[in-house]
């Protein structure tokens, strides 16, 4: 009999288990996790495998204005990430580029407000891109152990949904898995039709980054700063910008 060996895929959790509850179980945080963590891996497999990833909606960013051209403002907006995860941006938000774009010299003396950070920007191009990320919050005291001698310690109670923005130096690989992807929408339609052909499931990187803009960084000649001009100039593009579309838009 031929055997055939399947490919295992990134992202690859095996088969899920959750907890199976009982009279007079005695319950501890560990079982409360793993059911959370079902729920949690069942939406993240179902949008990476039904829906895929990238912008759903908003997450504009909007080019720096002539008075402080080194601050981008992103868009609120939602987006899912390559591994299903939701990245929701509630409300608009501040993005410095002199400061999270021009490495560790430009932090180097935080306390001297005076200093410019921009002065550390170099010609080159990066991309703003934004990922999911948690934030616990809602400190509460724990019971103490044992006798209740010992002296109280906090516990953060709640786990918060949040997001990251960052600025790379390069492109993230689930693009380039993306952009080298052979299959066309012809090739799709076709194998849909074709009863003897399998799709594909859909890779998952490790890379967890939604991109969300391209931006360079150019050096203003002598004339220009001489003029009034910033040391820099900042370009803004939606180059390699993926967009998912949801079935309420269409």
């Amino acid at each position: 009999m031929e055997t055939t060996t399947c490919a295992k895929k990134d992202c690859e959790q095996g088969q899920l288990e959750r907890v199976r509850f009982f009279p007079r179980q005695l319950l501890t945080a560990n079982d409360l996790q793993q059911e959370q963590g079902y729920l949690r891996e069942k939406q993240r497999r179902h949008n990476r495998f039904l829906h895929g990833w990238g912008i759903v909606c908003g997450l504009d960013v909007k080019q720096p204005s002539a008075s402080d051209p080194f601050k981008l403002t992103i868009c609120s907006g939602y987006a899912l990430s390559p591994q299903g995860d939701e990245i929701y941006v509630p409300a608009a938000a501040e993005f410095d580029l002199s400061q999270r774009c021009a490495g560790a010299e430009a932090n180097a003396n935080p306390c001297d407000k005076k200093a410019d950070a921009s002065a550390a920007l170099k010609e080159k191009k990066v991309y703003v891109a934004v990922k999911y990320a948690e934030c616990m919050t809602r400190p509460v005291r724990t019971l103490p152990n044992g006798c209740g001698c010992d002296e109280m310690a906090c516990e953060y109670s709640r786990i918060k949904d949040g997001y990251e923005v960052a600025c790379l130096d390069a492109l993230p690989d689930a693009y380039f898995l993306q952009e080298n992807k052979s299959e066309s929408v012809t090739d799709l339609r076709e194998a849909l039709t074709k009863k003897d052909q399998a799709l594909s499931c859909p890779e998952c990187p490790h890379d967890p980054w939604v991109l969300l803009a391209v931006v360079t960084i150019t050096k203003n000649s002598d004339e220009k700063r001489k003029a009034g001009s910033p040391p820099f100039e900042i370009g803004l593009t939606y180059e390699h910008r993926r967009i998912l579309a949801s079935s309420s838009m269409l």
